[in-house]
């Protein structure tokens, strides 16, 4: 079964076919597009807000942090001490 907008635009084209032998398909879907939307804006709009009643509420992620509050954060901790791996003695 054809979609709405395919039986509009079928019908626009038999209509301006039987006007015109050298009418396209192409063309029945440009001229179809000014009349289908004052159509189908009624049914759109209701389906939108049936759609958004019937969804979940979205979920907000966490933000992450900057990095100028990381960089505070390490600035505030004593380096670590390193080890020196040949003789394996910690360096200060």
């Amino acid at each position: 079964m054809p979609s709405a907008w395919v039986q509009h635009v079928q019908s626009v084209y038999r209509k301006k076919k039987a006007k015109n032998a050298k009418y396209t398909y192409g063309q029945a879907m440009k001229d179809a597009k000014a009349t289908y939307k004052k159509k189908g804006a009624a049914k759109a709009e209701k389906q939108v807000d049936e759609k958004q009643a019937d969804a979940a509420p979205k979920k907000r992620r966490r933000k992450k942090k900057s990095l100028s509050k990381k960089a505070d954060f390490f600035a505030d901790r004593p380096a670590r001490a390193t080890v020196n791996k040949a003789d394996g003695r910690h360096d200060s």
